[in-house]
Formats: C-alpha cells, structure tokens, sequence
C-alpha cells in the first residue's frame, strides 16, 4: 500500500483520475442499508463507494487515493462526479418506483472542499437536470467537515435541507463529538463508526462492555432527537442481534450484503418493492388448466422469492435472482395467458 501512495502521490494523480473517469475505469458500488427490528430486515437505501481499477496499480483503495487527492486540491472534481452518477442513478431507480410505497435513499460522502456556498445550487441544479426526488438524497459529512468551519458549513448544509435533501453525520463519535453542533445543526441521521461494533454480542453475566454502552446510548440519543441512526460494519449474527434488541435501528455491513453494482442493486430493488397486483380475479379456467397453472406459478414464486438476510441465514432460499429464474417466469407468464385464453 505504501508503494502504491508514492507511486500516487504528485501533482499527475488529478489527471491520471480524471481520465480513468472517462475511461470508465472510476466505478460505483453500493452497500445495501437496512432497517432492522427484533424480526426482519428492510433495505431502505445504500450508501454510495467509489472504486477505481488502474490498469498498472489495479483495484486501488479509496484510503489510498482520496487523501492524495485532497492534497493536491482534485477532491472537488472526483466528488461532484460521485454526485452526478449517484443522482442519475438515483432518478432511474425512483423512476422504477423506488421510494414510492417504502422508504429508499442514496448516501453520497462529501468531503469538507465541496462544502461551499455554490454546493447547494449544484446539488440542485443535479436533482432538477436528472429529475430526482430530493428527499431520496442524503449527504454524508463527517464531525470534521462540520466543525472545522461551523460558521461556514451551518448555513450551506441549512440551505441544502432546505431542498429536501437529508443530512447524515458520518464516523459519529471518532472526532470531535462536541454535543454542541448536535444542537446548531440541522440533521437528520446519526452513523455510529464502525470501531464501536467489534466489542458487541450476546448479554453477557457481568453486565454490558463498554461498546456495548456507547451503541445504547447513540441509539437512545438519536431516538431522543427522532434522529435515524445508522450502524456501520455489522459483520456477525451476534452483532445483528444485539443491535436489534435496542430498538428499530439501520444496519449495514458485510453480514447483510456486500456492496454491489448498480445493476444487482436495481434487481434487488425490483424484486424488493414489487408492486402489489390489483385484486382482479381471473376467469375460471378448466381444473387441468387450474392445477397446471398452479404449479407453474408455484415454480415461478419460488425462484424468484426474495428472502431477507435473516431468513436466508434461518435456511430459506438465497437472496438473488438468477437469470434461470428471470426467463423461467417470462416462460410461466406466457404459457398462463395461452392456457387461459385456449
């Protein structure tokens, strides 16, 4: 990794990103977030990743790359294009009915040199050319951004709400954690950071671990300000379980999904959120017809059944759809309407 950074470093790393962007060579991935209670699990959003696959370096982190492009002033640039991608995405999958019957938002990072007067008319101006509902946004800022120039950052993220967008403090509790501009600013979720997660698990007899304590108590304080608050890294079932046992919270880690292309994320959202068939019942068709059609119809739902992380872990069917699945209920939606209508 240290090779890598000094073979990044320079005043060439700006041009070197910006043509991997028009090489297609700067990508986006998105990691699935999800509300979860004692039962189940929803996804109601994801968080927006850059990746970048170099042709001499190959995959290159973001804790590789960003922080050598904040130092040679070209963060602005790789930013504004993570949110123009995220809200030409995002007004697709709101086109397809994301967001329309449950909750569903695209977590954008923003780093503190995007954070200026002219931010909130650009992200305007992205939401309106892309036709995007601005209330499936949220911005991502860390405790750093925001009070590393308070008086500068209140207004504009104010300004930003103001279109509707929604204001995530990322990393909570690795930085400042003054309780002072929980006060000042307007929010609307807290991200606890991931370092607090390795110590959760079962209920232990001499009482809770001190991470433990910290995940309770910003859950409380984020319920107490009716505040979202989102837990970053959950990787065990142990952890899932004790974070749902503190109340209706939002997950994300590796246990539930990886981050995955847009593509996977529209067909999730697909099968997610597929709308709810009118209650018209079919014409009466002969028993044989009946019976066949029954069963073609059971072997559709049962490929395509998208079931939670939880319930695949309990041994339900995997999460996915396959391709087989896809051209198995074309198959099965053809030969009903011919048997039907015969």
């Amino acid at each position: 990794i240290e090779h890598t950074r000094r073979r990044l470093s320079g005043d060439r790393l700006g041009e070197r990103v910006a043509a991997a962007i028009a090489r297609g060579d700067v990508s986006l991935e998105y990691q699935p977030i999800w509300a979860v209670d004692r039962v189940d699990e929803e996804m109601v959003g994801a968080e927006v990743l850059v990746r970048w696959v170099d042709d001499e370096l190959g995959a290159v982190p973001p804790g590789t790359f960003v922080p050598q492009l904040e130092n040679a002033d070209r963060l602005a640039e790789l930013g504004d294009w993570v949110l123009e991608e995220a809200c030409r995405n995002l007004a697709v999958w709101q086109g397809a009915g994301a967001g329309r019957d449950r909750p569903f938002h695209l977590a954008v990072n923003v780093s503190s040199v995007q954070v200026d007067e002219e931010l909130p008319d650009r992200i305007a101006a992205l939401l309106d050319r892309h036709g995007a509902d601005p209330g499936g946004l949220v911005l991502e800022l860390t405790e750093r951004t925001v009070l590393e120039d308070r008086a500068k950052a209140v207004p504009v993220l104010t300004r930003i709400r103001q279109l509707g967008v929604r204001i995530a403090i990322d990393d909570f509790g690795t930085g400042y954690s003054s309780l002072a501009y929980l006060r000042d600013l307007d929010f609307d979720i807290l991200k606890l950071d991931r370092s607090f997660i390795d110590g959760l698990g079962p209920t232990r007899p001499d009482g809770d671990t001190t991470e433990t304590t910290i995940v309770r108590t910003v859950i409380s304080l984020g319920q107490s300000l009716a505040k979202d608050v989102v837990v970053e890294g959950v990787e065990t079932r142990a952890q899932l379980d004790r974070i749902a046992s503190m109340g209706p919270v939002q997950v994300q880690g590796s246990l539930l999904s990886a981050p995955v292309d847009a593509e996977t994320l529209a067909v999730r959202l697909a099968v997610d959120r597929r709308p709810t068939p009118p209650p018209t019942p079919p014409a009466p068709a002969p028993p044989a017809t009946r019976a066949l059609s029954s069963r073609l119809l059971d072997r559709m739902w049962r490929e395509l059944a998208f079931t939670s992380p939880r319930q695949e872990a309990a041994g339900s069917r995997p999460a996915e759809v396959t391709l087989a699945g896809m051209f198995l209920a074309g198959a099965v939606v053809t030969s009903a309407v011919v048997l039907l209508t015969a």
